[in-house]
């Protein structure tokens, strides 16, 4: 693999290092405003939850599962990174045996 192209690899996954990022930080600013929401609303009056309607389980599980889906994200922009990563390894290693 020459210089140039591997320049423009890892220009790439820089460009994608940095929309990954930009999506897990909103993902984690999503899920700070749902939780701030739900403890104004939890540390309030609790009959305040009952007349919303709402069930304070249903905050937990709601809770529970942004915490999950910010994980699974995390998780799954890790696992691309490192295979964008593992695939500029290999061209230099099959370009240095060549």
């Amino acid at each position: 693999m020459k210089n140039e192209q591997v320049l423009n690899d890892l220009k790439c996954l820089l460009d994608f290092l940095n929309q990954q990022l930009a999506e897990i930080k909103s993902s984690h600013d999503k899920f700070l405003i749902a939780l701030t929401g739900v403890l104004k609303v939890a540390s309030g009056d609790a009959s305040l939850i009952t007349n919303l309607h709402g069930d304070p389980e249903h905050l937990k599980s709601y809770l529970l599962q942004m915490a999950m889906q910010i994980t699974d994200s995390t998780t799954q922009s890790y696992e691309s990174i490192n295979k964008r990563v593992e695939s500029i390894i290999e061209a230099i290693v099959i370009d240095r045996k060549s």
